[in-house]
């Protein structure tokens, strides 16, 4: 069930960008049908590129974010909208767009953004005749948002947006998957919420949550073993030393849950790690443990490990430690570490924070279907 080849996700860390409102007059004459899809159906929004010709985008709705398809075919009359609002940085960098349409009785706004970004908050002020209405949505790292509020037909509308992105920047991989090293090794069992309690000094050093990813060797609290440090995400880690290598993206999985604070023991993560690893089973130093509690474990690394890669916020990567003599040869157990991504550098460090807004001129870019 987990002997497999795994498939790998690149990491994101996310850094938050602050925008600001941008206040346009636009008047909206036209009753436009928006179409609301259900998770799993097809929608249809719109992007502007740079250049800020419009464009149809097409995918698959696959969480329960709102996504309307707004769109005007050829021959309708662009006054009648809707009306594509890019939103843009400081140093004029597209980064997104809003599309608005006035459906009468509501208007009706949504945001798209652009690949390699993120919504991180959207924010709308609506202003009719009888006065201003805001609203504001707090998002995590969304392609798209929504907006349907109160209108009233025949008034002009005056419409104030902004939205706060993060720029999806990618894990440094090389530092992922290379990271290596020296180190001495001890451990102390148990570990109180994990299996061992590990102490490290040389290329890396500080005491660190661990667990064991080998049944076939013996390790002992109080020796310290001189021991080599690899990522788990290192594909020149050997093939020979533990069961399925291929795998260890589950176990870095398992390990960023922390299943300790939901109910279940260090005994069940160890015993979960263990499946998953393979091929040996042990139930050594468990102490209270349950299968039905470590089947629901394995159910959901079943369902969301595959190709999983820590997050810089808050994530932990799996560190091997093969204890070695001169020679190379392992000559005890091999374990993990729970070490903080930061530990390694693999995440880049935050751009400056910069400011997008929405251009006063809009109203003359318009949704059409080229």
């Amino acid at each position: 069930m987990f002997a497999r080849n795994s498939k790998r996700n690149r990491g994101q860390a996310l850094v938050e960008y602050s925008v600001m409102f941008a206040f346009v007059v636009i008047v909206l004459k036209a009753s436009m049908m928006v179409i609301t899809p259900k998770l799993g159906e097809t929608y249809c929004a719109f992007m502007s590129e740079v250049s800020g010709t419009p464009t149809s985008e097409c995918g698959v709705v696959e969480d329960p974010v709102i996504i309307e398809d707004m769109i005007v075919d050829e021959d309708e009359d662009p006054e009648n909208g809707p009306w594509c609002v890019p939103l843009v940085l400081e140093d004029e960098t597209n980064v997104g767009e809003v599309v608005v349409v006035n459906n009468g009785d509501t208007i009706s706004v949504g945001y798209t953004i652009k690949e390699g970004w993120c919504l991180d908050s959207t924010h709308l002020q609506v202003g009719l005749d009888g006065g201003t209405q805001d609203f504001e949505h707090e998002l995590d790292c969304a392609s798209s948002d929504y907006f349907e509020v109160p209108g009233t037909a025949g008034e002009d509308v005056y419409v104030a947006l902004a939205a706060g992105v993060h720029e999806n920047i990618p894990l440094e991989t090389s530092t992922l998957t290379t990271y290596h090293g020296q180190v001495t090794e001890n451990v102390s069992y148990p570990g109180g919420d994990s299996y061992f309690n590990t102490t490290i000094s040389g290329d890396l050093t500080g005491t660190f949550d661990g667990f064991c990813i080998d049944v076939t060797r013996g390790i002992s609290s109080g020796p310290t073993y001189n021991s080599t440090l690899w990522s788990s995400y290192d594909p020149n880690f050997p093939d020979d030393v533990i069961g399925y290598k291929e795998n260890l993206d589950l176990v870095n999985y398992i390990i960023n849950q922390d299943y300790t604070a939901h109910g279940y023991t260090y005994g069940d993560v160890q015993r979960a790690i263990w499946t998953v690893i393979g091929p040996k089973l042990s139930t050594s130093g468990l102490g209270s443990w349950s299968q039905t509690r470590v089947d629901r474990i394995l159910e959901d690394v079943n369902a969301n490990g595959e190709g999983f890669v820590p997050d810089c916020d808050g994530g932990v990567v799996a560190l091997i430690l093969q204890p070695t003599n001169p020679t190379g040869k392992t000559i005890a157990q091999v374990t993990i570490i729970e070490a903080p991504m930061g530990t390694i550098d693999a995440c880049p460090p935050p751009p400056e924070e910069q400011t997008a807004s929405a251009p006063t001129d809009f109203v003359d870019l318009v949704c059409v279907i080229e």
